[in-house]
């Protein structure tokens, strides 16, 4: 676990902004072998100091060209639009700006400008941003 800020070297609140419980840590990569696959959960953290807001545990090596497997199909867009949809409701994010940090080829941003947010990516492949400002993969 990180327990201090990437970017400046600063303490994190000690509350999480957002904790996800029994995730499959196989899915983040975090196992050194794919028998020990078992729940985790992943803290979303902030910056006292400089705000940055970053996951509590270590990256995977190959973080900034993460690809999505399979890419999307009607059903998962689906799938994610309702999740988007949840997820905006929940934590009230109607007419509030969104960043998707590694937005990949724009998948999910396509998606959630169908709905009342301002959203951003920030992407490392520039292939991903090629993508993603011809208006999204999928």
């Amino acid at each position: 676990m990180i327990t201090k800020c990437r970017i400046c070297g600063g303490e994190f609140f000690e509350k999480p902004i957002l904790s996800l419980k029994n995730m499959p840590e196989s899915a983040q990569g975090f196992l050194a072998y794919k028998s020990d696959n078992q729940a985790m959960d992943i803290n979303i953290v902030q910056c006292k100091f400089c705000g940055t807001i970053q996951l509590d545990c270590n990256t995977v090596s190959y973080y900034k060209d993460v690809i999505r497997v399979g890419g999307e199909t009607k059903t998962t867009s689906n799938i994610r639009r309702e999740q988007f949809k949840e997820f905006i409701k929940k934590y009230n994010l109607e007419n509030k700006k969104i960043v998707e940090i590694g937005s990949g080829n724009g998948d999910f941003l396509k998606i959630l400008n169908e709905f009342n947010v301002d959203c951003y990516g920030i992407e490392h492949s520039n292939e991903n941003i090629t993508i993603s400002s011809m208006g999204g993969g999928g």
